[in-house]
């Protein structure tokens, strides 16, 4: 007998093999080794609980099974001159498949992972370069931020194709920018309308997609209410230079040079619109420095003549 009449004959008896194996065992018995086989039926079990984690999922398992169905396989062996050499090759490119899929299955969850959006606005706004500000954008774009301490400033309510929203545009006091946007989902709205009703003044956390920035104003789509909000961070709990007046309250990297501000030093902050509107950001920083000098040089006298004054 020929190599060819033994191919064919192998490969019709081989064929019968297969599909008899499809039809009686595939549903009990995973082609795959042990650890990648385990991985398989995790799968599967999360196509009823995460249908869209499944779908990412399946193309990569298919080929995994199949890579590892050509590696048994006799007919590759009779094919090939090197057989050891193609059974290696294979189980390399399953190896390197397995990996590539369990760190693509590693990074799923981060994708998701919800910042926070009051960071961001502080970052943003104190960006030295429009680069910067782009990178910064860049990252955040189409990830959820939570965002706290809202306080509203505009609110509307409207409808459209028969669905009520409410239209928001909320002050943040960390970056002193504006987030704007619409609440249409039930539940969020629900929560507006709870007593006493979210109005002009009141504050708000929600988790928000960012959008876009333009114009001193974040936009988030779509949209979730949290609760109703302080609008400060709680007094001796949440803020530790409300705890302690030395630590660090406000900062600045603007200018060529960071500038800090204590808690103490606070009131230095009502300037900065003004400061900002006719000295850019680095008349603000400069600004900050020279007040800090002065109360420091006052603060040192003080000490030195309360030192002085003891017994």
């Amino acid at each position: 007998m020929t190599n060819t009449s033994r191919l064919s004959s192998w490969t019709k008896r081989n064929q019968v093999s297969v599909s008899t194996r499809c039809r009686t065992k595939s549903a009990t018995k995973c082609a795959l080794p042990p650890s990648l086989c385990e991985l398989w039926r995790t799968s599967r079990a999360l196509s009823t609980l995460r249908p869209t984690l499944y779908r990412t999922l399946k193309p990569t398992l298919t080929w995994l099974r199949l890579i590892d169905l050509l590696n048994r396989s006799s007919a590759w062996q009779v094919t090939t001159g090197h057989p050891q050499i193609l059974r290696k090759t294979l189980k390399t490119v399953q190896i390197w498949v397995a990996a590539a899929l369990i760190l693509g299955t590693a990074a799923l969850p981060a994708m998701a992972k919800t910042s926070n959006g009051n960071d961001f606005a502080l970052y943003y706004i104190e960006a030295r370069t429009d680069l910067e500000r782009k990178e910064l954008l860049d990252e955040a774009r189409g990830r959820p931020h939570f965002f706290r301490y809202l306080q509203i400033m505009e609110i509307e309510k409207g409808a459209k194709d028969g669905r009520s929203f409410i239209a928001i545009r909320a002050f943040e006091p960390a970056s002193y920018m504006d987030v704007k946007f619409y609440v249409s989902k039930r539940v969020s709205l629900s929560k507006l309308s709870e007593a006493p009703v979210s109005t002009l003044g009141d504050a708000i956390a929600v988790t928000g997609v960012i959008k876009s920035v333009a114009d001193n104003t974040i936009t988030l789509s779509p949209v979730i209410v949290r609760h109703k909000d302080r609008l400060s961070p709680k007094r001796g709990k949440e803020l530790l230079c409300e705890v302690d007046p030395g630590a660090t309250f406000y900062s600045y990297t603007g200018g060529k040079k960071a500038v800090s501000l204590t808690f103490k030093d606070r009131d230095l902050l009502q300037h900065r619109d003004r400061v900002l509107a006719k000295g850019g950001k680095q008349g603000w920083a400069d600004f900050l420095t020279v007040e800090l000098a002065k109360r420091q040089k006052v603060r040192a006298a003080e000490a030195k003549a309360y030192k002085a004054r003891q017994p």
